[in-house]
């Protein structure tokens, strides 16, 4: 995962293939309006919670497992989504990794699945784009 570069993909799709609303959990970084300032596409701040997107916190996490909503969460974070060189295909989990233990509460399923080369992807273009000036 590369700052989430896969969720818009994502999302869109289980939405129109399996009527399946995925509701990702984000930074709150991503819904603070100084934000807008360093993104990439400033109307990922409105984007955000159109989608029904929440800040990261155990209480939002609740919140949505109570009301048996389909709830996207990287364990790993913006530590995983920010990763230095050579960190590319590495988790960084936390020790206690208390969303099985809240899933597990409310009966709902862990699927888990990975994304692989968007870093990759971004590396080539920025390659290409050097290599061309």
């Amino acid at each position: 995962m590369l700052l989430g570069l896969d969720l818009g993909h994502l999302v869109s799709r289980l939405l129109t293939d399996k009527n399946i609303h995925l509701r990702g959990i984000a930074h709150p970084f991503m819904f603070e309006r100084d934000s807008e300032v360093i993104m990439l596409d400033p109307s990922s701040f409105d984007g955000m919670r159109l989608v029904g997107a929440v800040p990261v916190s155990a209480a939002n996490f609740y919140k949505l497992l109570s009301r048996k909503s389909a709830v996207l969460l990287y364990p790993g974070g913006a530590r995983e989504a920010i990763h230095k060189k050579g960190e590319e295909y590495k988790l960084f989990w936390p020790e206690q990794s208390e969303f099985v233990r809240m899933a597990s509460r409310f009966g709902a399923t862990i699927i888990p699945f990975a994304v692989v080369g968007e870093g990759d992807l971004l590396e080539v273009y920025i390659n290409s784009a050097s290599s061309s000036h």
